[in-house]
């Protein structure tokens, strides 16, 4: 029969046979093994007994030779008596090779019984020399026998060993051949003591192949080859047995094969079968038509799905589910129809009632009905019908619903929720629309700022802010109104427009004039503008990224030339690669040691008081030479890079004053400019203190400035911090005083020492009541408070005639002094301290204009800053 004919047609009869063959081959095998074992384990035991037995036996017999070559050597007496001796006596002549009769030495003379004693001696290539030393005449003599080796070796007990002989002095002797190594070995103590003395004898043995009569390779070769054929039969017969009990496996195995490739009408004949596996049989059956059924159900359900999301129209989508609500209902012999209600929403029940069954779905405000309208075979084959049927309707009324959420979603994303113009995403997708048209299309895309409002937005808070931002996007809208343009907010104060180019420069004029009009914001009326930057399309480009861009790069070039509107050009890219160029070189400078600190003298009223100065900060560049504080200021701010030069500057700071303090120099007070972030920042109490408590300024020796507006930020962390600040030695200067939007209202809850004057109401203070009359009511509050004033930006006579009329107590500004480097500052203070205390202010200002005007000019007069930290002339 063939093999493969009869077995291992499946993976189960496989593993199967697998295992019985394993457990055949593994209990034969190791009776086989044991039986191997056994075999050689009693012949080494019998061969062993044999050696043991043998080697007494040679133990024995040499004993008795020896014993008998005693008695002959002692029956010679004298040298006469030898030949009488060997020629009567024929049984001596094959024992002795030699015999002779010698005197005793000395020391062994008198020795009376004394034994006999044994020599040995090696001989070339052959037995050992044994030689019988016998007492005679009363110990006198001894005789000496040269013992035969035939006689003394040659007995038949030795046959079946391969002996050796290892005595004392003598080579290793061996009469039938080296020992083989790896074969167990007998080693043996031959006992001549009492009756001899002399050297030691051992004898080792080993046994003859006569004795290994049963060859353990031949043993082993018998054992597997019985093995092997106890399995052949064992495989045989479990193979014919195996296949007989998973025959009906076998045809489950092919069915369900048959299952996989698609074919789910197979079905196997379970009917003769007599066990469990008939049972096995009918469960396929009805899995093999649950699965036909679920097929149909899932097949049906992926193509609703598929049409959900390609976004077919619902009512071919309910067409679907009715052909599959009729065929499903023909399954089970019944009519089944899906039938939308009428619009008061009955329906006929003659039908329904029936079955008793009928389902109701609802979808883009449709109802439908599904209703059983005949008789079926089973009435329990109903229910999955009706699942099925209920479980497509909802899907429909799912998508039904997704439909909608989506085309409201549509909206929103396109939308700005506070402003109800475009978001980022509508704008983009309405240009791309007009980009879509081709070459017709030519438009102006522009890019709008609003100026100062992050300051606003700070001062009044953000609720406020939202309020100006509708406020404005409701004119920016209402100005493009019939243009044909699309407003949109990008986010936060930033706004683009997509405007017909035959409308671009009406809609532009338009767009200004909306901020000729105050805006009120928290009942107070302010005047906005906004930075215009414009691209043109087609031709600045033709992708939505790049016309941004370049839109993006003419607003920034208008707010930071101060003008209202730019156009791009390409000589504006230039400007802003080496504006992105400057960024990068500001984020290593720190690291490079390129910045610098300068000093502005701060003059007090009072001429013999100590001479104070606000720290300044400068970056030479190793290329450009000096930039500008105008120029890398507001991009420090703009990237975050302002604060860890503020930390910077304030370590700095307190080195410097600790240093001149040691020098014995009187410098008074350095004035350090803070950031919002930092004086907010959780940690910068703790860097600070620790900074104070190293260079051991805790006397109010370093003052930090804070901007006005900054502190509305968050006004009751801020004075907490500036309260934890003077507990631990700083002084707090408010600066910019007057020109923020709310000082007065939390002026009383801030912890400070100095009010500083701000330069606007300084310029003008000798011209303008006015001007006068604001810096008049800054010193009132500041004496009132018990507060120190500084009048900063002063830069002629007359302006420190007023301030000092005013009872400003400090005067800071290019009147009195440039920034000063560290050393111009060092020998300004010696020489104004080496000075009389009776000098009037206006000689010391000359000293300080008369040091200052050798420094080169490194700034105009008349540069503002453009941030409001830090405060830089």
């Amino acid at each position: 029969m063939a093999l493969q004919g009869v077995f291992l047609r499946t993976a189960l009869v496989k593993k199967i046979f697998a295992g019985l063959m394993a457990l055949i081959v593994s209990a034969f095998l190791a009776a086989g093994l044991g039986f191997h074992h056994f075999t050689t384990a009693y012949q080494e035991r019998v061969a062993s007994q044999m050696v043991l037995r043998s080697t007494q036996a040679f133990e024995r017999a040499v004993l008795d030779r020896l014993f008998a070559a005693q008695r002959a050597a002692a029956s010679i007496d004298s040298d006469s008596d030898v030949a009488t001796a060997v020629e009567k006596d024929r049984h001596i002549q094959p024992i002795f090779s030699s015999v002779s009769i010698r005197e005793t030495p000395l020391p062994m003379r008198g020795e009376e019984g004394r034994t006999a004693r044994l020599e040995t001696a090696p001989t070339v290539d052959g037995p050992p020399q044994v030689r019988l030393l016998v007492p005679a005449a009363q110990g006198k003599r001894e005789v000496v026998a040269v013992i035969d080796p035939g006689y003394l070796f040659d007995h038949a007990d030795t046959a079946m060993l391969n002996l050796c002989l290892d005595i004392t002095d003598v080579p290793l002797w061996c009469p039938g051949g080296r020992l083989l190594s790896g074969q167990p070995t007998l080693v043996r103590a031959l006992q001549f003591e009492p009756y001899f003395r002399g050297s030691a004898w051992t004898v080792r043995a080993q046994a003859t192949d006569e004795l290994n009569r049963i060859d353990g390779a031949y043993a082993l070769f018998v054992v597997a080859g019985v093995v092997l054929l106890a399995v052949l039969l064992s495989s045989i017969g479990a193979s014919v047995f195996l296949r007989r009990v998973t025959a009906a496996l076998a045809t489950l195995i092919t069915a369900n094969r048959a299952a996989q490739a698609g074919r789910l009408e197979t079905r196997v004949q379970a009917q003769s079968w007599k066990d469990e596996l008939a049972e096995l049989g009918s469960s396929f059956n009805g899995m093999m038509e649950a699965l036909e059924a679920s097929f149909r159900y899932q097949r049906v359900a992926q193509e609703l799905d598929a049409g959900i999301v390609a976004k077919r129209p619902l009512k071919e989508l309910v067409e679907m589910v009715r052909d599959y609500v009729r065929v499903r209902g023909a399954s089970v012999g019944a009519d089944v129809t899906v039938r939308p209600l009428d619009q008061a929403g009955h329906r006929d029940d003659s039908e329904a009632h029936r079955t008793g069954e009928h389902a109701l779905f609802t979808a883009d405000g449709v109802v439908y009905e599904v209703v059983f309208a005949s008789p079926v075979r089973n009435p329990l084959e109903i229910g999955p019908v009706l699942q099925e049927t209920k479980s497509l309707g909802q899907r429909l009324v799912i998508a039904a619903a997704a439909y909608a959420y989506e085309r409201q979603l549509a909206v929103q994303a396109t939308t700005d929720s506070l402003t109800g113009l475009a978001n980022r995403f509508g704008f983009i997708e309405a240009l791309q629309r007009v980009i879509g048209k081709g070459a017709s299309f030519d438009i102006s895309i522009v890019y709008l700022d609003l100026n100062g409002f992050k300051e606003l937005n700070d001062a009044f808070g953000h609720t406020a802010g939202d309020a100006l931002l509708r406020e404005v996007a409701g004119r920016l809208s209402a100005s493009l109104r019939g243009t044909g343009a699309v407003a949109s907010r990008l986010g936060g104060d930033e706004f683009a427009f997509v405007i017909p180019q035959d409308d671009a420069a009406t809609g532009l004029g338009r767009m200004q004039a909306v901020f000729l009009e105050p805006f009120e914001i928290a009942t107070v009326k302010l005047r906005l503008s906004g930075s215009f930057g414009v691209a043109r399309a087609p031709q600045h480009g033709t992708s939505v990224v790049e016309l941004l861009r370049k839109a993006d790069v003419a607003m920034y070039r208008a707010k930071s030339s101060g003008q209202a509107v730019m156009h791009y050009s390409e000589e504006l890219e230039g400007d802003t690669a080496v504006r992105l160029s400057l960024v990068e070189e500001l984020r290593s400078a720190l690291e490079r040691s390129q910045f610098h600190l300068v000093f502005q003298p701060r003059l007090h009223r009072n001429e013999s008081a100590a001479l104070s100065a606000e720290v300044l900060l400068r970056w030479q560049h190793p290329t450009l030479g000096t930039v500008p504080p105008a120029k890398f200021i507001p991009l420090a701010e703009q990237h975050g890079l302002i604060d860890a030069i503020g930390d910077w500057v304030l370590a700095q700071a307190c080195q410097q004053l600790a240093s001149w303090r040691k020098a014995g120099l009187p410098v008074a007070q350095l004035s350090v400019n803070v950031s919002p972030t930092q004086l907010l920042a959780d940690d910068f109490f703790s860097r600070t203190a620790a900074l104070l408590a190293t260079w051991q300024i805790e006397d109010g020796g370093i003052e930090l400035e804070v901007t006005e507006s900054s502190l509305v930020h968050d006004v009751v962390k801020a004075s907490q911090g500036m309260q934890r600040l003077r507990e631990v030695g700083c002084h707090i200067a408010i600066d910019d005083f007057g020109v923020g939007f709310s000082a007065l209202s939390y002026l009383n809850r801030l912890p400070f020492d100095t009010l500083k004057v701000d330069k606007s109401f300084v310029d003008t203070i000798h011209l303008e009541p006015s001007s006068k009359a604001i810096a008049a009511a800054i010193v009132a509050l500041a004496k009132s408070l018990d507060k120190a004033v500084v009048a900063e930006g002063v830069e002629i006579l007359e302006q420190v005639a007023v301030l000092r009329d005013l009872g400003v107590d400090e005067f800071q500004g290019y009147y009195f002094s440039r920034p000063l480097a560290k050393e111009d500052f060092e020998r300004l203070v010696r020489r104004s301290h080496c000075k009389s205390g009776s000098q009037e202010l206006s000689q010391a200002s000359m000293a300080l204009k008369g040091l200052s005007d050798r420094r080169p000019v490194e700034e105009a007069a008349t540069i503002k800053p453009t941030s409001l930290w830090p405060r830089l002339p």
